[in-house]
């Protein structure tokens, strides 16, 4: 235990003394590295900027312009400003991760508690593999080694070659496949109309949580109980 908070209270010294200022909220130095310059482009025209450049504390994982050029030809667009809002804002959202992590603070709590998963900003999580001393990936994808631990005044970035892609939750499952089934109906019906903007995703700003599973789920359980929904044939 002692060597552990040994270990921690160097970290802690390195990444906070005045030989490492932390000058400049998360857009701004994002902004101003050119190995992130698509990435600012992308939080300016989701507008999460107003998010990411406030205090608070947050851990952003930035891809590269290089990760965003193969992004643009997987998918077909030609830059930054052809990707719809909605889909940027879903997908930016899920390189923000809540609260502050440095390496050494993965690294930690892997090693005391097997900690893996980290929300974030949209409400899914990342799994961090730091299962050994040389490894740093966020959903098997490596993290820039000379682009870690990239200090901000409020939080911290980690560089990484390759956009992470969010898988769809439950609503967004049944929205594909079971868009007329009486469960996903039901869930719609119990959506909720109030939500806190810094914590939910509302990706298209008409009020209501996008993903309503979640807020909705014990409500469905006590109806399907107590008998008043039947499963449709497609239910």
């Amino acid at each position: 235990m002692a060597v552990l908070l040994l270990g921690c209270k160097k970290g802690y010294d390195k990444y906070w003394s005045d030989e490492n200022p932390k000058t400049g909220f998360i857009y701004d130095k994002v902004k101003g590295d050119p190995n992130f310059t698509t990435f600012a482009e992308g939080l300016e025209r989701a507008d999460l900027v107003k998010f990411v450049n406030v205090s608070g504390l947050y851990t952003v994982f930035a891809p590269t312009n290089e990760a965003f050029q193969q992004y643009f030809k997987r998918t077909g667009y030609g830059s930054i400003n052809d990707v719809p809002v909605n889909e940027l804002f879903a997908i930016l959202s899920y390189h923000i991760a809540n609260n502050m992590w440095y390496y050494y603070d993965f690294r930690t709590r892997f090693t005391t508690t097997k900690k893996t998963t980290y929300i974030t900003r949209n409400n899914k999580f990342l799994n961090i593999d730091v299962s050994a001393a040389d490894v740093f990936k966020v959903n098997g994808v490596p993290v820039i080694n000379n682009l870690q631990d990239i200090d901000a005044e409020n939080g911290v970035i980690h560089g990484i070659g390759e956009v992470l892609m969010p898988l769809p939750n439950a609503e967004q499952l049944f929205a594909s496949a079971f868009p007329n089934s009486t469960f996903y109906k039901l869930m719609q019906n119990l959506a909720s109309k109030q939500y806190d903007r810094f914590n939910s995703y509302d990706s298209d700003r008409d009020g209501t949580i996008d993903s309503v599973f979640k807020s909705a789920r014990k409500a469905l359980v006590r109806s399907v109980e107590a008998g008043k929904t039947r499963p449709a044939g497609n239910t």
